[in-house]
């Protein structure tokens, strides 16, 4: 992926962090979300599943606590091994392929947000 491009996506990630982290923070922190929870009625593949809303504000901060880890951690992680790779072994692959992968795949979630460059984050399907 080129730095660029690269940039604006880990820009765009950290931005909709920000904005789950601001929504997780305007929850209600008093409610007991056991006795909250409603069940909603799903269609899908030919049968009716009940789903659960289960949202609390603490795991939402949690989940977007351990997105940003991944995203400053991991991610640094998977280019210092690709360029050890490449360093030790010549691969000829690009030494940001898999954090690159790992890059859109953050960005999925967020792929109906009106700033997601479908063109370039949308990740391969890999079989």
């Amino acid at each position: 992926m080129w730095q660029q491009q690269r940039e604006a996506l880990v820009a765009f990630i950290n931005a909709r962090f920000d904005d789950d982290e601001y929504d997780a923070n305007q929850m209600p922190t008093d409610i007991d979300i056991y006795a909250a929870m409603q069940p909603v009625a799903v269609q899908g593949r030919g049968m009716e599943m009940v789903l659960r809303r289960i949202s609390s504000r603490e795991r939402l901060l949690r989940d977007v606590e351990s997105k940003r880890r991944i995203l400053a951690e991991v991610v640094e992680q998977i280019d210092d091994m690709d360029s050890r790779i490449e360093g030790e072994w010549g691969s000829g692959h690009k030494t940001t392929g898999e954090s690159d992968l790992l890059l859109m795949l953050l960005a999925l979630p967020y792929s109906e947000h009106p700033e997601y460059d479908a063109e370039a984050w949308k990740p391969e399907q890999r079989n």
